[in-house]
């Protein structure tokens, strides 16, 4: 009962295309194809995997459409003056209040320091 009304609704989305006002009446089954054809161009899913150890191998051998069909990218380190540099970008526009005259530059260093620290603590 619920998958139909799922279905229904999903339907419902196509009659408020503006490809789909030029078609006039729809039939339910040209809907749910448009719905599918739809979901396919626009669904895109992230997955994020440790390349290091046997869990990958094994998903490689139980998944292989997943690593077949998909784009990997390799995300390494990075040296802990870009980090402070990029958490010097992301905060340059904002202005903190600190006591500190330096509370600024070392809450930009504290930023780097914690992605290092969480990469650290997560490479197992």
């Amino acid at each position: 009962m619920l998958e139909k009304a799922d279905r229904e609704t999903a339907m419902g989305e196509i009659d408020k295309l503006p490809e789909a006002k030029t078609m006039g009446e729809i039939k339910a089954d040209v809907k749910w194809a448009m719905t599918i054809n739809r979901v396919r161009d626009n669904l895109h899913l992230v997955m994020a995997f440790s390349p290091v150890g046997e869990k990958f191998r094994d998903r490689f051998v139980k998944f292989p459409a997943i690593f077949n069909m998909a784009a990997i990218d390799w995300f390494l380190a990075w040296p802990q003056e870009a980090l402070v540099e990029t958490a010097h970008q992301l905060l340059d526009n904002f202005k903190i209040v600190s006591e500190n005259p330096e509370g600024k530059t070392e809450l930009e260093k504290f930023m780097g320091a914690a992605h290092t620290m969480v990469s650290d603590v997560t490479t197992e």
